[in-house]
């Protein structure tokens, strides 16, 4: 099979473009950044394809695990889009009672909207994550918490920072 025809071309082909075609559209998100397709898989798409293995299925595609990291064997795998939202730079991380979600997977788990959790954090960047994730609406209304700082993990697009 001609390297052109294999399932995993496209994909791989894309990954090499955003990574180092200035004219690409998305290059700013990824050589604009640094992100860098390691020699292996630069030289040889067959290597690219022995590392990887075939996708899962259709719905998965390529992803990197640390997404400040480039593509390489070691940072890359097959996700879902879901699995792969959750990796956004833009991601927000809410810790409570040692378990660490993004704001839309707590979404998911206590049935309130992500955009009621985004108001909340909004209107009170201190809240503590027992009033954010409480689905008691009385409790949500409370300012700050007495002065007591919580840790709230935030990935925003240009300002990366962690509030403690």
């Amino acid at each position: 099979m001609k390297k052109n025809e294999h399932p995993l071309y496209h994909c791989y082909w894309n990954m090499i473009r955003r990574c180092n075609e200035e004219q690409h559209y998305n290059y700013k998100n990824y050589g604009g950044r640094g992100i860098k397709v390691c020699e292996r898989w630069m030289s040889d798409f067959w290597n690219f394809v022995e590392d990887m293995g075939e996708k899962p299925s259709k719905a998965h595609s390529l992803d990197r695990i640390d997404n400040d990291g480039g593509y390489s064997p070691d940072n890359c795998k097959w996700s879902t889009s879901k699995e792969q939202n959750n990796n956004r730079r833009s991601r927000i991380y809410i810790t409570h009672n040692d378990k660490t979600q993004s704001l839309s997977e707590w979404s998911r788990e206590t049935g309130i909207k992500t955009g009621t959790l985004r108001a909340r954090l909004s209107r009170n960047p201190n809240i503590s994550p027992d009033d954010l994730l409480s689905t008691d609406l009385s409790s949500n209304n409370t300012k700050y918490n007495s002065g007591k700082k919580y840790k709230l993990t935030y990935y925003k697009e240009r300002d990366r920072r962690i509030k403690k």
